[in-house]
């Protein structure tokens, strides 16, 4: 995906479809925490079955200690605004 479409996306997706992106991207990112790696899908399946609290808990559990700042609380809205529709 290019940076276009990917600016276009945070415009015109859906929250959902925003957290599995920040997910593929995060994948990228964090390619060297295992136990992170091994849950993105977990997220990702959770998501999908809009059950927000089951991949909040899963990414609180998992996400790298390195993890950004930003990362965490953008992921974090996103999931409230999924939650929310």
């Amino acid at each position: 995906m290019g940076f276009l479409d990917r600016v276009y996306g945070a415009w015109t997706n859906t929250a959902s479809e925003e957290l599995i992106a920040m997910l593929r991207e995060f994948e990228v990112d964090y390619v060297f925490d295992e136990e992170f790696l091994y849950a993105i899908p977990l997220i990702e399946n959770a998501i999908l079955d809009m059950e927000y609290n089951s991949a909040w808990v899963l990414f609180q559990e998992t996400a790298p200690l390195s993890i950004s700042q930003i990362d965490w609380e953008l992921f974090e809205e996103l999931l409230v605004e999924a939650n929310l529709k």
